[in-house]
């Protein structure tokens, strides 16, 4: 639908009926709202302002297959205007003044749903909102795709502040339910992430490896054996990014070292097992005088499982933050 010529007019007691059906291109608006570009009368106001009245309700029935909007609205910054606030394409504010009221107050409501009198109602994908941004090939500092804050005043009270509560209020069966689904499980044909989420002090937690789960910082991870790491080089240097990993000795032509990284104050809590199928050595190492072993003198560099017996042998080892301290399992030579 093309845009209409600018006009302005001045109407009351303005009634809009809604078409119910009509004959233009799949996806056209029922209630198209176009502000005026450059407006020296009245610079920065709404192209529509609705006050005091009920309902708007754009009921519409017998969309196009393509489907339909029942409001649209589209506001457009002058190329030779230079923004420099915030340029909103819907605002809605409600504001609750009753000083004994027990209810909810909403901003917006936005829902989806398939029809319940219909037997044969069925979609696809159902979505209560869907939020987008797009940078196109242009420069944008910061792009979100949602934005949510909260906000109040000295004095005011609230026995529970959280940006955002996610409910599954279903009675329907789920085949899968998350809370939280990132890229749809799979990074498979869209940007993966660097990180999967970034917590308030800057450290992340990250998927970008397939069956791996990153936490950086590791500061009280306490993540327990998640990831199975199979080493067949013959040397795996452990990094601060993995705790709860399992490394599984497997180099059957000589002997499988394993060198722990130094104790640090970001490392305590982390923690890793190791295990050894072949028939060859397996080597725990670290910085000299920072490590614990049962069996040695309490300021150990390594633990080497050289005796007769080596398939089998594994060992455990934990970070304090300024020691490493290893449970073997096994005949090993403590050095």
């Amino acid at each position: 639908m093309a845009r209409p010529e600018r006009t302005k007019t001045h109407l009351e007691n303005l009634a809009i009926t809604p078409k119910t059906a009509h004959g233009d291109a799949a996806g056209d608006a029922v209630l198209n709202i176009y502000p005026v570009d450059v407006d020296p009368l009245s610079p920065g106001t709404a192209a529509l302002a609705i006050k005091d009245i009920g309902t708007i309700d754009p009921t519409v029935t017998n969309t196009a297959a393509g489907g339909d909007r029942a409001i649209q609205t589209y506001i457009t910054q002058s190329t030779a205007t230079a923004l420099t606030g915030t340029l909103d394409g819907v605002y809605a504010r409600a504001t609750a003044g009753d000083t004994g009221g027990a209810g909810t107050v909403r901003g917006a409501e936005i829902g989806a749903r398939l029809d319940d009198s219909v037997t044969s109602a069925a979609a696809a994908v159902v979505t209560g909102g869907y939020f987008w941004a797009d940078a196109k090939a242009k420069t944008a500092t910061t792009l979100r795709g949602l934005e949510v804050s909260l906000d109040g005043g000295a004095g005011g009270t609230s026995t529970l502040a959280a940006g955002i509560e996610i409910f599954n209020n279903s009675s329907a069966t789920q085949t899968s339910s998350y809370a939280v689904d990132i890229n749809e499980g799979s990074p498979s044909g869209r940007k993966a992430f660097t990180a999967d989420m970034r917590l308030q002090n800057g450290e992340t937690i990250s998927n970008a490896t397939n069956n791996e789960v990153a936490v950086s910082g590791q500061t009280k991870a306490n993540v327990m054996f998640a990831t199975f790491v199979s080493n067949t080089d013959g040397s795996e240097t452990i990094a601060a990014g993995d705790s709860g990993k399992i490394y599984i000795g497997t180099k059957t032509d000589g002997a499988t070292t394993f060198t722990l990284p130094t104790p640090a104050a970001g490392l305590a809590g982390h923690v890793n097992l190791f295990y050894q199928t072949a028939d060859q050595n397996m080597v725990i190492t670290g910085d000299a005088d920072k490590m614990t072993v049962f069996g040695g003198d309490g300021t150990s560099q390594s633990i080497t499982f050289d005796q007769a017996t080596k398939i089998g042998t594994s060992a455990i080892a934990f970070c304090t933050g300024t020691m490493w301290l290893v449970t073997p399992k096994g005949a090993a030579t403590i050095a």
